[in-house]
């Protein structure tokens, strides 16, 4: 029974560890699975339209496809790679010289904010950057981070980046890169919420078929990661959780703060440290 009772106040201390508020009245929330899809192609500018159904990579990992072309063209490479941990990210490279490539990358997860009573307002902190780029003939580039309510269907947020040489007018308004620095997102508590990051690139494309094998090179990526802001009231009520083998770099707001305060003891000591030895 003592042991129990040690067990039990450890355990506000090994979620705090874990990065993670601990609600004692809370139940571990289990989330759907993240979905992955990644396909690469060279000497091709188009992807199957299947999707994540038929796609060449459904893990985490590299799917790297680089050849040398028939008919004696130059060789071609296309990129595509998904992390789910530390944090989650996809990226694609697309590059080809008098030829074509395709690269794409796509990662659905889900998660959530616990805790508290009903669907409470609660504001998350979004980190997040992306970027498309495209040089050369027909070279075309893009990505996305969507946040969707999974009962509403709604979409609550969302960032695209844009980089087309082939039509240049279809990016207009759409940025070739973002920056989230905490940009705030007001959601609810115990309410389910679906993440797509997206990222896709080819050279080798035109208006109008058949296309002319070019020269050129594109690139995208997206990684979000997220934290419940400081200010939420009640905040050690909250928690988030995430899809099986997502994670989140970002610490939680209790997390930060006793690592901030740490840090600062350090500085401390350390400037006593070099005081003394100047003496």
């Amino acid at each position: 029974m003592n042991a129990i009772r040690r067990m039990t106040r450890l355990l506000p201390l090994i979620g705090l560890i874990g990065g993670y508020l601990v609600n004692n009245d809370a139940v571990a929330t289990v989330l759907p699975a993240a979905k992955y899809g990644a396909d690469a192609y060279a000497g091709s500018y188009l992807l199957p339209p299947c999707g994540l159904s038929c796609a060449q990579l459904t893990v985490p990992g590299t799917q790297t496809d680089s050849s040398l072309s028939p008919g004696g063209f130059n060789s071609s490479m296309a990129q595509a790679t998904l992390t789910g941990s530390p944090i989650p990210m996809v990226s694609a490279h697309a590059n080809a010289d008098n030829d074509a490539a395709v690269a794409s990358a796509q990662i659905v997860y889900y998660m959530e904010v616990t805790g508290g009573s009903g669907a409470s307002p609660v504001t998350l902190d979004v980190t997040a950057s992306g970027s498309a780029s495209a040089s050369g003939g027909g070279a075309t580039a893009g990505g996305g981070l969507e946040i969707q309510d999974s009962n509403s269907l709604a979409i609550v947020a969302a960032w695209t980046t844009c980089a087309n040489i082939i039509y240049p007018a279809g990016c207009s308004g759409i940025p070739g890169a973002f920056n989230l620095q905490g940009t705030p997102l007001a959601l609810h508590s115990n309410t389910l919420y679906a993440v797509n990051i997206t990222a896709s690139g080819s050279v080798g494309g035109c208006l109008s078929g058949p296309c002319a094998l070019q020269t050129g090179d594109a690139q995208a990526f997206t990684d979000p990661s997220f934290m419940i802001d400081p200010s939420t009231p009640n905040l050690s009520l909250y928690s988030l959780a995430f899809s099986a083998g997502i994670g989140n770099t970002v610490p939680e707001p209790s997390t930060a703060l006793l690592l901030s305060a740490g840090l600062m003891g350090l500085a401390v000591r350390r400037r006593h440290a070099r005081g003394a030895s100047l003496l």
